[in-house]
Formats: C-alpha cells, sequence, structure tokens
C-alpha cells in the first residue's frame, strides 16, 4: 500500500486479486479506504497491489461474464482482512533503503 503522502487524485493505482485473479471489488476498495480514514486529503486515494487468498467455495466469482467481479459469502471477514491489513502496513515503518558505502579509492559499494 502506499504511504498517505503519496496517495492520488483517482484509484487508478488500486489492484485487487483473489485466489490469483485481478478483481474489481467494492469491498475491498471500501476496506482500504477505511483504513486510510483520516490520514487522506479529501479527494485522494491510496494506492495499493492487495492479494487475498481464500477457499473458493468462500467466494462467487458468477458475477461478471468476464469474472472480473467477485462476491464474498462473508462480507465481513473479507472486510476485516482487508482493514487489518492494510492498517498493519500502515503502521510498520517502511524499510530504509540501504545507504551505499565509500571505498577508500571512493568508488560506491552496495
Amino acid at each position: 500500500v502506499s504511504q498517505p503522502a503519496c496517495c492520488r487524485a483517482s484509484r487508478n493505482w488500486q489492484f485487487f486479486f483473489v485466489n490469483g485473479r485481478q478483481v474489481k471489488s467494492r469491498l475491498m476498495m471500501a476496506a482500504l479506504e477505511e483504513a486510510y480514514r483520516n490520514q487522506l486529503l479529501k479527494g485522494k486515494f491510496p494506492g495499493c497491489v492487495l492479494r487475498l487468498t481464500m477457499p473458493a467455495d468462500r467466494l462467487d466469482v458468477n458475477v461478471h461474464p468476464a469474472k472480473t467481479v467477485v462476491k464474498f459469502v462473508n462480507d465481513k471477514d473479507a472486510f476485516n482482512a482487508v482493514y487489518y491489513t492494510v492498517l498493519d502496513a500502515l503502521n510498520t515503518p517502511a524499510p530504509q533503503p540501504k545507504k551505499p558505502q565509500q571505498c577508500i579509492s571512493g568508488c560506491s559499494q552496495f
């Protein structure tokens, strides 16, 4: 998920996957945005790549002919899985890139 300061004016950078298939899910989108509540400016949307894996009998992929829309058997469980995972990611400090070390000769070494 993106940091709150790196959000955009559209949802174009939101990608959701369920059991390896890219889907459109209003429920997953709502859970994502609820996790960012009070951290975003109005009209800004977070970017994400979220992958949810669950038993096939817990969702219906036959909602849309192209199978890009899914319906969950238990919406609350799916919402909570996304919501709490995003909250955890937002509350975990991002790893800092390593700074190159300088060799005696002045070259950069990683």
